[in-house]
């Protein structure tokens, strides 16, 4: 709470009346406290003493007359203006605040109001008697739609007991803002972004709409849409990002007091995800039929019934890739702008656009990626890189799908895949499909504007071992996607009805967040429907069919992966974008998988020849595991990885898979297994 500003009532008529040459706040406080000073003898002389507040208060006018004049801001008439306040609501809304700008008038306004309740409050019914005012003008002042309780600007506590918020105070006496801690951890800065959304909106707040709902399916660019039609019509944005905050209560202190701020700094509001405001009926039905532009945003169409005030609709808001470059420069503007943090150089804008502008963020994820990518690269003295922003984006992931799904972080890339060229250009394909999805699907319209799919889902076939786990990472760090690798033990469930619930509980999570979603051993999930002979059939063939709905609605990237794929549906055929078969590798194949899988820091011996490793007929993740093995081995011995720690390991991998009878292999080697 500000500091009181004390002052004798016989200091301020005089200050009122002489007018000095004062500073602009000083101005603004001479203001206020002449009209405290007005309320002072209006009091005393209800009590029946002799004063002259007509007087005083012409005095008081005259001099705030004198200081507008000479350009100062008067936010107290500024308010008084702005929110239509008559001069009975003005005096109550100084009474109100009195205890912290004079507690001197305060206990002339309410003499026993230390012996009743709080410090901060008074009595209405006292203020309004000592004012003059009649009694039942307490009912018409503190009417709840009135001008004082509407904007929050008064609060009404038990008893009839009033104060006023924080805010109230620091505008009155041009004091800086700082808002509550529960306001300041929802603040979230946004940049502006034009288009024809943009220009609906502010149309439609042109024609005197305040309460609006923007429709953002992929929850990324609806607040900067709002900040931008905002700025067209002349007003600043204060946006709410509600979306980690899980207590109800906290979220109506935010949005009250964001309320009151609002009106007092001539702010729109911006908030969502909707889905936080949705138990607040009451909050939210105040905010919609005030003044102040309010804008709610969220994922899902209006829910109707929710309020009684119904919003005007802009669904879906549509965002394209150049857009979201946009936010991303733009926050790369701010964070360059900040004192001690500039960013010594920054990625130009193609480089944005290919690694981060297919990721749908919102502009508060986008700001904070920013921060941590530079902040990352001030740290270690360099400049900040594109690789910087993808490492930064990858780390606003939400939480909630960890709780479904196991969170892989890629730390492969293309060099790390040996697969034929054919395989190669199928990945590439998908990489491409995820990052053009949008222009293609969404500006350009192909497939018809019924089209409701814009995800890229891949089914990736093959023996085990062929590299179709470690090609989907490399796909997600192509594409700066976390994985998060479906586990079949927490979705399958022995329950009618369970498992669908799971299933969709992930996939909603997964549209919230930019990942890659990842099935593996999908014949699990995605097995072929059967005819129906029994009610275990007829379950069975009801998760099928709700995961081809689901897949088919699927707004982002996923990724199944099948040893058996002639075991999924046949209508699953229809909703894969690209299949891709892993062959197994051939002799050539084997010998860059061997090179690949020992790297360049393990020492080898003079034996080894990986030429004849790669005779061995070992898939690419059976070459690791004899990798690893000989590794193992080899250091356990402390020596150098040799021939014969291969052949061992080798034989070992052959025992696992059931094809020691294949004695022929090992012909060739077959000193290293005698010794």
């Amino acid at each position: 709470m500000a500091a009181p500003a004390r002052a004798t009532a016989k200091s301020r008529a005089a200050a009122a009346e002489s007018a000095p040459t004062e500073s602009p706040s000083a101005a603004a406080l001479n203001h206020v406290l002449g009209r405290l000073a007005v309320l002072d003898q209006r009091a005393r002389s209800a009590g029946g003493e002799a004063t002259k507040p007509h007087d005083l208060l012409t005095a008081t006018e005259q001099a705030a007359d004198e200081a507008q004049k000479r350009g100062a801001w008067l936010p107290l008439r500024d308010l008084a203006t702005r929110l239509r306040l008559n001069p009975d609501e003005i005096d109550l809304l100084l009474a109100a605040a009195a205890p912290h700008l004079d507690p001197d008038v305060a206990d002339v306004l309410d003499p026993g109001r230390h012996q009743t309740g709080p410090e901060g409050e008074v009595r209405a019914h006292v203020v309004v008697k000592r004012l003059g005012l009649p009694a039942i003008a307490v009912h018409r002042l503190l009417d709840r739609d009135g001008a004082l309780v509407r904007p929050g600007l008064i609060v009404v506590n038990a008893g009839r007991r009033l104060s006023v918020p924080p805010a109230v105070i620091e505008h009155l006496l041009v004091l800086p803002r700082r808002p509550g801690d529960a306001l300041a951890s929802a603040l979230a800065p946004t940049g502006q972004i034009d288009g024809p959304d943009s220009e609906r909106l502010a149309t439609a707040l042109r024609s005197g709409l305040r309460f609006c709902y923007l429709q953002d399916p992929l929850g990324g660019l609806a607040p900067a849409i709002a900040a931008a039609a905002m700025a067209s019509v002349g007003l600043d944005t204060m946006h709410l990002d509600l979306d980690e905050m899980d207590d109800g209560d906290r979220v109506d202190d935010v949005l009250g007091e964001a309320l009151v701020r609002a009106h007092l700094d001539s702010l729109a509001i911006v908030a969502g995800p909707a889905g936080r405001v949705v138990d607040l009926p009451d909050r939210v039905a105040r905010l919609a039929a005030g003044d102040v532009p309010f804008v709610l945003y969220g994922a899902l169409p209006w829910r109707p019934g929710l309020l009684t005030t119904v919003p005007w609709q802009l669904a879906p808001v549509t965002a394209t890739k150049d857009d979201r470059v946009v936010v991303w420069q733009q926050a790369l503007d701010v964070a360059a702008d900040q004192p001690g943090r500039q960013l010594p150089t920054r990625p130009d804008r193609d480089d944005i656009a290919q690694a981060v502008g297919h990721l749908h963020l919102s502009p508060p994820a986008v700001n904070r990626a920013v921060l941590s990518a530079g902040l990352q690269a001030l740290g270690e003295q360099r400049p900040l890189d594109v690789d910087d922003l993808v490492t930064a984006a990858r780390s606003q992931s939400g939480e909630a799908l960890q709780r479904l799904a196991r969170r892989i972080t890629p730390r492969v890339g293309w060099d790390d895949l040996v697969a034929p060229p054919s395989v190669r250009e199928q990945l590439e394909e998908i990489c491409t499909r995820a990052r053009q999805r949008d222009l293609v699907m969404g500006t350009w319209r192909v497939g018809g504007g019924s089209s409701r799919k814009r995800g890229t889902v891949s089914l990736f076939g093959g023996p085990p071992g062929t590299g179709k786990s470690l090609a989907a990472e490399v796909i997600g760090a192509a594409l700066g996607l976390e994985i998060y690798q479906v586990n079949l033990a927490t979705v399958v469930d022995k329950y009618v009805g369970e498992t669908e619930k799971n299933l969709d509980r992930i996939f909603r999570a997964a549209e919230g967040v930019n990942c890659l979603l990842f099935f593996d051993e999908a014949d699990a999930l995605f097995g072929r429907r059967s005819e129906v002979s029994s009610a275990q059939d007829k379950y069975a063939n009801v998760e099928v069919a709700f995961l081809l709905q689901r897949l088919e609605d699927f707004d982002g990237v996923a990724v199944l992966a099948s040893n058996l794929r002639g075991n999924l549906d046949d209508a699953f055929r229809r909703r894969i974008d690209v299949l891709v078969d892993f062959p197994l590798p051939d002799e050539a194949m084997r010998l860059q998988l061997w090179r690949t899988c020992l790297g360049s820091h393990v020492e080898l011996a003079d034996d080894v020849d990986l030429a004849v490793c790669a005779t061995f007929d070992l898939a690419g993740g059976d070459i690791r595991n004899v990798a690893v093995g000989a590794a193992m081995a080899a250091a356990e011995a402390g020596q150098p990885v040799g021939m014969a720690h291969l052949v061992r390991a080798v034989q070992t991998e052959y025992r696992k898979l059931g094809r020691l009878a294949d004695k022929s292999a090992f012909a060739t080697v077959k000193k290293y297994l005698e010794n």
